[in-house]
Protein backbone atom coordinates (compact mmCIF):
# COMPACT_ATOMS: atom_id res chain seq x y z
CA UNK A 1 0.00 0.00 0.00
CA UNK A 2 1.06 3.81 -0.82
CA UNK A 3 -0.36 6.84 0.40
CA UNK A 4 1.51 9.69 -1.35
CA UNK A 5 1.55 13.08 -0.48
CA UNK A 6 -2.44 13.17 1.16
CA UNK A 7 -4.12 16.28 2.87
CA UNK A 8 -7.34 16.38 3.26
CA UNK A 9 -9.65 18.74 4.71
CA UNK A 10 -13.18 18.88 6.26
CA UNK A 11 -16.28 20.63 4.40
CA UNK A 12 -16.65 23.36 7.25
CA UNK A 13 -13.35 23.21 8.19
CA UNK A 14 -10.54 25.34 7.79
CA UNK A 15 -7.49 23.52 8.84
CA UNK A 16 -5.91 20.10 7.66
CA UNK A 17 -6.89 17.13 8.91
CA UNK A 18 -4.23 15.76 7.15
CA UNK A 19 -0.99 17.19 5.52
CA UNK A 20 0.92 16.00 2.88
CA UNK A 21 0.63 12.36 4.85
CA UNK A 22 3.15 10.31 2.75
CA UNK A 23 4.07 6.42 3.82
CA UNK A 24 4.24 2.57 2.55
CA UNK A 25 3.32 -0.60 3.82
CA UNK A 26 5.06 -3.68 2.34
CA UNK A 27 3.28 -7.26 2.42
CA UNK A 28 2.90 -8.84 5.77
CA UNK A 29 3.66 -5.85 7.52
CA UNK A 30 2.06 -4.89 11.15
CA UNK A 31 2.15 -1.23 11.13
CA UNK A 32 1.44 0.47 14.55
CA UNK A 33 0.01 3.94 13.79
CA UNK A 34 -0.01 6.52 16.68
CA UNK A 35 -0.97 9.84 17.67
CA UNK A 36 -3.10 11.91 19.99
CA UNK A 37 -6.52 11.88 20.00
CA UNK A 38 -7.48 14.35 16.85
CA UNK A 39 -4.30 13.60 15.79
CA UNK A 40 -5.88 12.33 11.78
CA UNK A 41 -5.73 8.69 12.89
CA UNK A 42 -8.91 7.65 12.03
CA UNK A 43 -8.68 10.59 9.02
CA UNK A 44 -6.21 8.33 7.39
CA UNK A 45 -7.87 5.30 7.65
CA UNK A 46 -10.78 6.66 6.41
CA UNK A 47 -9.07 8.23 3.18
CA UNK A 48 -7.35 4.74 2.54
CA UNK A 49 -11.07 3.27 2.25
CA UNK A 50 -11.98 6.18 -0.10
CA UNK A 51 -14.67 6.87 2.61
CA UNK A 52 -13.87 10.81 3.80
CA UNK A 53 -16.72 12.54 3.28
CA UNK A 54 -16.54 15.03 0.45
CA UNK A 55 -13.89 17.71 0.89
CA UNK A 56 -10.83 18.94 0.06
CA UNK A 57 -8.80 16.24 -0.76
CA UNK A 58 -5.37 15.76 -2.46
CA UNK A 59 -2.73 13.00 -3.54
CA UNK A 60 -3.54 9.10 -3.56
CA UNK A 61 -3.51 5.97 -1.94
CA UNK A 62 -3.11 2.74 -3.68
CA UNK A 63 -2.92 -0.90 -2.82
CA UNK A 64 -2.00 -3.66 -4.80
CA UNK A 65 -4.58 -5.13 -6.71
CA UNK A 66 -6.16 -7.98 -4.81
CA UNK A 67 -6.92 -11.63 -6.03
CA UNK A 68 -10.54 -12.41 -7.43
CA UNK A 69 -12.74 -12.35 -4.71
CA UNK A 70 -10.73 -10.96 -2.27
CA UNK A 71 -11.09 -7.03 -0.95
CA UNK A 72 -8.33 -4.67 -0.94
CA UNK A 73 -9.16 -3.40 2.52
CA UNK A 74 -11.39 -3.82 5.89
CA UNK A 75 -11.94 -1.75 8.55
CA UNK A 76 -12.57 -2.81 12.14
CA UNK A 77 -14.02 0.96 13.81
CA UNK A 78 -14.16 1.90 16.73
CA UNK A 79 -17.97 2.47 16.92
CA UNK A 80 -18.87 -0.59 14.99
CA UNK A 81 -22.61 -1.59 16.60
CA UNK A 82 -22.76 -4.73 18.73
CA UNK A 83 -24.55 -7.76 16.51
CA UNK A 84 -28.09 -8.81 17.04
CA UNK A 85 -30.37 -10.96 16.48
CA UNK A 86 -30.40 -15.08 17.06
CA UNK A 87 -27.81 -15.63 14.31
CA UNK A 88 -25.31 -17.92 15.26
CA UNK A 89 -21.55 -16.72 15.28
CA UNK A 90 -21.00 -18.59 11.64
CA UNK A 91 -23.76 -17.54 10.38
CA UNK A 92 -22.69 -13.77 11.16
CA UNK A 93 -19.71 -14.32 9.75
CA UNK A 94 -21.11 -15.53 6.88
CA UNK A 95 -23.36 -12.64 6.32
CA UNK A 96 -20.34 -10.56 5.27
CA UNK A 97 -19.35 -13.08 2.02
CA UNK A 98 -19.99 -11.99 -1.43
CA UNK A 99 -23.12 -14.20 -2.03
CA UNK A 100 -21.92 -15.03 -5.46
CA UNK A 101 -18.92 -17.05 -4.19
CA UNK A 102 -19.41 -20.71 -4.17
CA UNK A 103 -21.41 -22.37 -0.95
CA UNK A 104 -18.30 -24.50 -0.19
CA UNK A 105 -16.15 -21.38 -0.22
CA UNK A 106 -18.17 -19.25 1.79
CA UNK A 107 -18.40 -22.75 4.00
CA UNK A 108 -14.18 -22.66 4.16
CA UNK A 109 -13.68 -18.84 4.42
CA UNK A 110 -16.24 -19.21 7.67
CA UNK A 111 -14.51 -21.53 9.09
CA UNK A 112 -10.98 -20.37 8.23
CA UNK A 113 -11.52 -16.53 9.79
CA UNK A 114 -12.90 -18.08 12.96
CA UNK A 115 -9.91 -19.84 13.29
CA UNK A 116 -7.86 -16.90 13.25
CA UNK A 117 -9.42 -15.56 15.82
CA UNK A 118 -10.07 -18.05 18.23
CA UNK A 119 -13.48 -18.59 17.74
CA UNK A 120 -13.77 -21.77 16.21
CA UNK A 121 -15.52 -23.95 19.28
CA UNK A 122 -18.11 -21.47 19.61
CA UNK A 123 -19.29 -21.33 15.60
CA UNK A 124 -23.00 -22.59 16.87
CA UNK A 125 -23.42 -19.95 19.54
CA UNK A 126 -25.55 -17.20 19.23
CA UNK A 127 -24.42 -13.35 18.51
CA UNK A 128 -26.25 -12.17 21.31
CA UNK A 129 -24.68 -14.12 24.17
CA UNK A 130 -21.35 -13.22 23.40
CA UNK A 131 -18.89 -10.86 25.53
CA UNK A 132 -17.72 -8.00 24.66
CA UNK A 133 -14.82 -9.38 23.69
CA UNK A 134 -15.84 -12.36 21.62
CA UNK A 135 -17.92 -9.69 19.90
CA UNK A 136 -15.02 -7.78 18.54
CA UNK A 137 -13.24 -10.94 17.53
CA UNK A 138 -16.54 -11.77 15.70
CA UNK A 139 -15.96 -8.33 14.18
CA UNK A 140 -12.89 -9.19 12.99
CA UNK A 141 -13.48 -12.55 11.72
CA UNK A 142 -16.32 -11.35 9.56
CA UNK A 143 -13.57 -8.92 8.06
CA UNK A 144 -10.79 -11.88 7.89
CA UNK A 145 -13.58 -14.12 5.70
CA UNK A 146 -13.07 -11.65 3.07
CA UNK A 147 -9.39 -11.94 2.69
CA UNK A 148 -8.38 -8.16 2.62
CA UNK A 149 -4.84 -7.23 1.40
CA UNK A 150 -4.50 -4.77 3.85
CA UNK A 151 -6.83 -4.71 7.49
CA UNK A 152 -7.33 -1.62 8.90
CA UNK A 153 -8.11 -1.69 13.04
CA UNK A 154 -8.63 1.40 14.92
CA UNK A 155 -8.34 1.18 18.41
CA UNK A 156 -9.87 -1.98 18.63
CA UNK A 157 -8.90 -2.72 22.46
CA UNK A 158 -11.12 0.15 23.09
CA UNK A 159 -14.31 -0.92 25.57
CA UNK A 160 -12.46 -4.14 26.14
CA UNK A 161 -11.87 -5.26 29.61
CA UNK A 162 -7.99 -7.21 30.65
CA UNK A 163 -9.30 -10.81 29.32
CA UNK A 164 -10.98 -9.28 26.42
CA UNK A 165 -8.23 -7.37 25.29
CA UNK A 166 -5.54 -10.35 26.29
CA UNK A 167 -7.78 -12.57 23.97
CA UNK A 168 -7.78 -10.30 21.17
CA UNK A 169 -4.18 -9.38 21.23
CA UNK A 170 -3.84 -13.22 21.02
CA UNK A 171 -5.74 -13.25 17.75
CA UNK A 172 -3.91 -10.77 16.19
CA UNK A 173 -0.88 -12.89 17.05
CA UNK A 174 -2.23 -15.63 15.24
CA UNK A 175 -3.24 -13.07 11.86
CA UNK A 176 -0.13 -12.20 12.17
CA UNK A 177 1.61 -15.69 11.36
CA UNK A 178 -0.85 -15.96 8.71
CA UNK A 179 0.88 -13.01 6.68
CA UNK A 180 -1.96 -10.43 6.69
CA UNK A 181 -1.04 -6.98 6.10
CA UNK A 182 -2.24 -4.68 9.32
CA UNK A 183 -2.26 -1.01 9.98
CA UNK A 184 -3.33 -0.23 13.14
CA UNK A 185 -4.22 3.28 14.79
CA UNK A 186 -4.07 3.65 18.60
CA UNK A 187 -2.69 5.96 20.87
CA UNK A 188 -1.30 3.63 22.85
CA UNK A 189 0.82 1.50 21.63
CA UNK A 190 2.34 -0.60 24.22
CA UNK A 191 0.24 -3.52 24.14
CA UNK A 192 1.38 -4.05 20.70
CA UNK A 193 4.40 -3.68 21.36
CA UNK A 194 5.43 -7.28 20.43
CA UNK A 195 3.26 -7.48 17.13
CA UNK A 196 4.44 -4.11 15.30
CA UNK A 197 7.37 -4.35 12.71
CA UNK A 198 7.58 -0.74 13.05
CA UNK A 199 5.77 2.26 13.98
CA UNK A 200 4.80 5.36 11.96
CA UNK A 201 3.43 8.90 13.98
CA UNK A 202 0.67 11.24 13.44
CA UNK A 203 1.24 14.78 14.60
CA UNK A 204 -1.53 17.55 13.31
CA UNK A 205 -1.95 15.78 10.15
CA UNK A 206 1.22 15.14 9.62
CA UNK A 207 3.26 11.97 9.18
CA UNK A 208 6.01 10.97 9.86
CA UNK A 209 8.25 7.22 10.65
CA UNK A 210 9.18 7.15 14.45
CA UNK A 211 10.28 5.15 17.24
CA UNK A 212 7.15 4.24 19.57
CA UNK A 213 6.20 7.28 21.84
CA UNK A 214 7.90 7.44 25.38
CA UNK A 215 6.00 7.36 28.49
CA UNK A 216 3.30 9.99 29.59
CA UNK A 217 4.43 11.31 32.96
CA UNK A 218 2.08 12.82 35.08
CA UNK A 219 2.14 14.85 38.04
CA UNK A 220 -1.07 14.92 40.11
CA UNK A 221 -2.06 18.15 41.05
CA UNK A 222 -1.19 19.48 44.37
CA UNK A 223 -5.12 20.39 45.27
CA UNK A 224 -8.02 18.40 44.00
CA UNK A 225 -11.24 20.01 46.85
CA UNK A 226 -12.79 16.88 48.34
CA UNK A 227 -16.77 16.59 49.07
CA UNK A 228 -18.28 18.90 52.10
CA UNK A 229 -21.66 18.50 53.11
CA UNK A 230 -21.11 21.84 54.41
CA UNK A 231 -20.53 23.05 50.97
CA UNK A 232 -23.25 21.22 49.31
CA UNK A 233 -25.85 20.06 51.88
CA UNK A 234 -26.86 17.10 52.44
CA UNK A 235 -29.62 16.92 50.03
CA UNK A 236 -29.59 13.46 47.83
CA UNK A 237 -29.63 14.23 44.03
CA UNK A 238 -30.14 10.11 43.76
CA UNK A 239 -31.72 7.48 45.92
CA UNK A 240 -32.48 3.70 44.88
CA UNK A 241 -33.78 1.52 47.12
CA UNK A 242 -34.12 -2.37 46.50
CA UNK A 243 -33.72 -2.35 42.99
CA UNK A 244 -34.06 -5.34 40.87
CA UNK A 245 -33.39 -5.28 37.10
CA UNK A 246 -33.59 -8.32 34.19
CA UNK A 247 -32.92 -8.85 30.75
CA UNK A 248 -33.34 -11.58 28.30
CA UNK A 249 -30.21 -13.75 30.11
CA UNK A 250 -31.68 -13.24 33.77
CA UNK A 251 -31.58 -11.11 36.91
CA UNK A 252 -28.67 -8.31 36.00
CA UNK A 253 -29.30 -5.95 39.54
CA UNK A 254 -30.45 -7.67 42.72
CA UNK A 255 -32.09 -5.52 45.70
CA UNK A 256 -29.59 -2.68 44.81
CA UNK A 257 -29.42 0.73 47.25
CA UNK A 258 -27.57 3.45 46.84
CA UNK A 259 -27.73 7.11 47.95
CA UNK A 260 -25.48 10.01 46.24
CA UNK A 261 -26.23 13.64 47.34
CA UNK A 262 -25.63 17.23 45.41
CA UNK A 263 -21.88 17.70 44.27
CA UNK A 264 -20.38 14.10 44.76
CA UNK A 265 -17.87 12.70 42.74
CA UNK A 266 -18.18 8.96 42.27
CA UNK A 267 -16.36 5.84 40.25
CA UNK A 268 -18.33 3.06 39.54
CA UNK A 269 -16.72 0.03 38.20
CA UNK A 270 -17.01 -3.93 37.62
CA UNK A 271 -16.36 -6.19 34.75
CA UNK A 272 -17.78 -6.50 31.74
CA UNK A 273 -21.44 -7.69 32.23
CA UNK A 274 -21.89 -6.75 35.67
CA UNK A 275 -24.52 -4.26 34.74
CA UNK A 276 -22.83 -1.15 35.27
CA UNK A 277 -24.49 0.18 31.80
CA UNK A 278 -28.09 -1.74 32.77
CA UNK A 279 -27.89 0.87 36.14
CA UNK A 280 -26.80 3.83 34.66
CA UNK A 281 -29.60 3.21 31.77
CA UNK A 282 -32.27 2.60 34.69
CA UNK A 283 -31.14 5.56 36.66
CA UNK A 284 -31.78 7.64 32.99
CA UNK A 285 -35.31 5.89 32.67
CA UNK A 286 -34.61 3.87 29.49
CA UNK A 287 -34.39 0.83 31.13
CA UNK A 288 -37.86 -0.41 33.56
CA UNK A 289 -37.11 -1.92 36.72
CA UNK A 290 -38.99 -5.49 37.92
CA UNK A 291 -38.81 -4.26 41.78
CA UNK A 292 -37.40 -1.11 43.85
CA UNK A 293 -37.76 2.53 43.81
CA UNK A 294 -35.69 5.31 42.27
CA UNK A 295 -35.91 9.19 42.68
CA UNK A 296 -33.73 10.86 40.77
CA UNK A 297 -33.43 15.00 40.71
CA UNK A 298 -36.61 14.90 42.96
CA UNK A 299 -38.31 12.43 40.44
CA UNK A 300 -39.85 9.05 41.56
CA UNK A 301 -40.21 6.47 38.59
CA UNK A 302 -37.65 8.84 36.58
CA UNK A 303 -38.33 8.49 32.48
CA UNK A 304 -36.62 9.49 29.65
CA UNK A 305 -39.57 12.40 29.05
CA UNK A 306 -40.00 13.75 32.37
CA UNK A 307 -36.24 14.30 33.62
CA UNK A 308 -36.13 17.67 31.32
CA UNK A 309 -32.42 17.98 31.21
CA UNK A 310 -32.03 17.24 34.87
CA UNK A 311 -29.84 13.99 34.29
CA UNK A 312 -27.21 13.71 31.50
CA UNK A 313 -26.12 10.75 30.16
CA UNK A 314 -23.04 9.73 27.97
CA UNK A 315 -23.36 6.08 26.46
CA UNK A 316 -20.55 3.82 25.43
CA UNK A 317 -21.28 4.48 21.47
CA UNK A 318 -22.94 7.75 21.63
CA UNK A 319 -22.10 8.02 17.92
CA UNK A 320 -25.22 5.41 17.31
CA UNK A 321 -27.72 8.29 18.45
CA UNK A 322 -26.37 11.35 17.26
CA UNK A 323 -29.36 13.65 15.41
CA UNK A 324 -27.46 17.03 14.10
CA UNK A 325 -25.58 17.68 11.19
CA UNK A 326 -23.28 19.37 12.59
CA UNK A 327 -21.45 19.20 16.31
CA UNK A 328 -23.34 22.53 17.29
CA UNK A 329 -26.29 21.38 15.85
CA UNK A 330 -26.04 18.16 18.08
CA UNK A 331 -25.18 20.12 21.31
CA UNK A 332 -28.45 22.32 20.67
CA UNK A 333 -30.56 19.68 20.40
CA UNK A 334 -31.82 18.68 23.65
CA UNK A 335 -31.78 22.40 24.71
CA UNK A 336 -34.56 23.02 21.80
CA UNK A 337 -36.19 19.52 22.86
CA UNK A 338 -36.73 21.21 26.47
CA UNK A 339 -37.72 24.58 25.37
CA UNK A 340 -35.05 26.79 25.58
CA UNK A 341 -35.61 30.22 23.92
CA UNK A 342 -33.07 30.64 20.75
CA UNK A 343 -30.82 33.03 22.67
CA UNK A 344 -30.46 30.35 25.52
CA UNK A 345 -29.54 27.97 23.15
CA UNK A 346 -26.58 29.58 21.14
CA UNK A 347 -25.43 30.90 25.07
CA UNK A 348 -25.72 27.32 26.53
CA UNK A 349 -24.44 25.16 23.58
CA UNK A 350 -21.46 27.82 22.83
CA UNK A 351 -20.44 27.31 26.60
CA UNK A 352 -20.31 23.05 26.98
CA UNK A 353 -18.73 22.88 23.35
CA UNK A 354 -15.80 25.58 25.32
CA UNK A 355 -15.97 23.13 28.59
CA UNK A 356 -15.14 19.97 26.69
CA UNK A 357 -12.06 21.99 24.38
CA UNK A 358 -14.08 20.83 21.35
CA UNK A 359 -15.28 24.55 19.98
CA UNK A 360 -13.05 24.42 16.95
CA UNK A 361 -15.35 21.46 15.84
CA UNK A 362 -18.76 22.98 16.16
CA UNK A 363 -19.24 23.05 12.15
CA UNK A 364 -18.07 19.69 11.69
CA UNK A 365 -20.38 16.31 11.38
CA UNK A 366 -20.18 14.30 14.52
CA UNK A 367 -19.90 11.40 12.24
CA UNK A 368 -16.17 12.65 10.59
CA UNK A 369 -14.61 13.20 14.18
CA UNK A 370 -12.81 10.48 16.02
CA UNK A 371 -14.25 7.99 18.93
CA UNK A 372 -12.69 10.54 21.42
CA UNK A 373 -13.85 13.80 19.86
CA UNK A 374 -17.12 12.09 19.47
CA UNK A 375 -17.10 10.99 22.88
CA UNK A 376 -16.71 14.81 23.66
CA UNK A 377 -19.26 15.73 21.73
CA UNK A 378 -21.94 13.57 23.63
CA UNK A 379 -20.35 14.87 26.96
CA UNK A 380 -21.56 18.74 25.74
CA UNK A 381 -24.64 17.66 24.61
CA UNK A 382 -25.10 16.21 28.10
CA UNK A 383 -23.61 18.91 29.93
CA UNK A 384 -25.35 21.63 28.32
CA UNK A 385 -28.48 21.29 29.96
CA UNK A 386 -26.53 22.09 33.08
CA UNK A 387 -27.95 18.67 34.62
CA UNK A 388 -27.94 17.79 38.54
CA UNK A 389 -26.86 14.01 37.54
CA UNK A 390 -23.76 13.20 35.34
CA UNK A 391 -23.75 9.64 34.21
CA UNK A 392 -20.74 8.52 32.24
CA UNK A 393 -20.29 5.14 30.60
CA UNK A 394 -16.86 4.35 29.95
CA UNK A 395 -15.99 8.00 29.04
CA UNK A 396 -12.35 7.29 28.48
CA UNK A 397 -12.94 5.34 24.96
CA UNK A 398 -10.89 6.83 22.10
CA UNK A 399 -8.91 9.32 24.42
CA UNK A 400 -5.14 9.22 25.06
CA UNK A 401 -3.64 9.49 28.59
CA UNK A 402 -3.33 13.13 28.64
CA UNK A 403 -6.66 13.80 26.99
CA UNK A 404 -8.26 11.49 29.92
CA UNK A 405 -6.20 13.64 32.65
CA UNK A 406 -7.81 16.37 31.56
CA UNK A 407 -11.30 15.56 30.97
CA UNK A 408 -11.52 14.15 34.99
CA UNK A 409 -10.02 17.74 35.73
CA UNK A 410 -12.78 19.21 33.63
CA UNK A 411 -15.20 16.77 35.47
CA UNK A 412 -14.01 17.65 39.28
CA UNK A 413 -15.37 21.28 38.03
CA UNK A 414 -18.29 20.00 38.05
CA UNK A 415 -19.68 19.83 41.17
CA UNK A 416 -17.88 23.37 42.15
CA UNK A 417 -19.28 25.20 39.44
CA UNK A 418 -22.95 23.74 38.82
CA UNK A 419 -23.26 21.97 42.16
CA UNK A 420 -23.55 18.78 39.57
CA UNK A 421 -23.17 15.20 40.82
CA UNK A 422 -20.76 13.12 38.81
CA UNK A 423 -20.95 9.34 38.12
CA UNK A 424 -18.59 7.77 36.24
CA UNK A 425 -18.81 4.26 35.57
CA UNK A 426 -15.79 2.12 33.83
CA UNK A 427 -14.33 -1.13 34.03
CA UNK A 428 -10.32 0.25 34.72
CA UNK A 429 -9.23 2.19 37.44
CA UNK A 430 -9.11 6.03 36.66
CA UNK A 431 -6.25 7.68 35.66
CA UNK A 432 -5.78 9.63 38.96
CA UNK A 433 -7.53 7.38 41.66
CA UNK A 434 -7.25 10.48 43.73
CA UNK A 435 -10.78 12.05 41.99
CA UNK A 436 -13.45 9.94 43.56
CA UNK A 437 -15.25 11.07 46.53
CA UNK A 438 -16.87 7.61 46.73
CA UNK A 439 -15.61 4.32 45.02
CA UNK A 440 -18.55 1.34 44.14
CA UNK A 441 -18.25 -1.90 43.29
CA UNK A 442 -21.03 -3.58 41.34
CA UNK A 443 -19.89 -7.24 41.20
CA UNK A 444 -22.68 -10.15 41.24
CA UNK A 445 -25.68 -7.39 41.12
CA UNK A 446 -24.67 -6.09 43.98
CA UNK A 447 -22.93 -2.34 45.48
CA UNK A 448 -19.71 -2.77 47.87
CA UNK A 449 -17.88 0.60 48.86
CA UNK A 450 -14.85 0.50 48.21
CA UNK A 451 -12.52 2.48 50.22
CA UNK A 452 -9.61 4.92 47.90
Amino acid sequence: MKVERLSYTYPEGTNPALKEASCSIGRGEFVCLTGDTASGKTTLLLAILRQLPQGGARGSVSITPPLSGEVPACLLSQGTAAPVGRATVAQQVAKALDRRLPWESQQGRVAEALKAVGLEMAAEREVHRLSAGEQQRLRLASLLANRPEVLLLDEPLARLDEEGKQLLLAALARIKELGQTVLIAEHDHRPFEALADRYLQLENGKLAEGEPPGPVHYRPKAFLMPYSAVHYGTRSVLDIRELCVSNATGVVLRDLSLRLNRGQRVHLYGATGSGKSTLLRSIAGVQPAVNGTIRVAGTIGPTAANLDGRVGVVYQHPEQSFVGRTVREEVAFGLRRIGQTPEEVEKNSSEALAFCGILHLAERPPEALSAGEQHLVALASALAPRPLLLLLDDPFSGLDFTQRLRLLAALARLPIRYEATVLIATQDRLPDQRWPDRILLLHDGKLEERSS
